[in-house]
């Protein structure tokens, strides 16, 4: 059953590449995913990555849910004429990543709409992210950890 969502998903974003929602584009959409899945697991196999494999695909589907929904919260908050926002710009500790995971991890953060890496401290230790609405400082601290341990384990285990 899993195989045939991950070929369904495929199928589904193969049409929206081509722009395409007809019979013939989803059914070239499945050959595509099984062709594609069948290169990957027999290369997975044989270095035995698939469970790495299967983790940067989950964490590709995690950010694109992040990356819809804080769309979709700053076109709320834009198209509210009170403009209800709460700017902050938040310390936070990235002293344990290496440069590669840095680099990663604060350009996930500018990719996301709202946020915003701005600065990094000359130690290397603190990571300065602006955050168009961010009320509640613990949240938007627990939504960065979130971001950093689902990047840690889907791209860097």
């Amino acid at each position: 059953m899993r195989r045939f969502v991950l070929h369904t998903l495929i199928a589904v974003l193969w049409m929206f590449l081509w722009g395409s929602f007809k019979l013939t584009t989803l059914i070239a959409g499945y050959i595509v995913a099984y062709l594609l899945l069948a290169i990957i697991g027999r290369r997975a196999a044989a270095l035995g990555e698939f469970p790495r494999a299967w983790r940067a695909i989950r964490f590709i589907f995690y950010f694109i849910r992040i990356l819809v929904v804080a769309n979709w919260q700053v076109a709320r908050l834009v198209l509210d004429p009170k403009m209800p926002i709460h700017p902050r710009i938040i310390r936070y500790d990235v002293s344990k990543l290496t440069p590669t995971q840095l680099t990663t991890f604060s350009s996930s953060i500018t990719l996301t709409p709202g946020t915003l890496s701005t600065d990094l401290s000359p130690d290397r230790r603190w990571l300065y992210v602006h955050c168009i609405n961010a009320a509640d400082r613990a949240a938007a601290i627990a939504d960065l950890d979130e971001l950093q341990r689902r990047l840690l384990k889907g791209l860097f285990s």
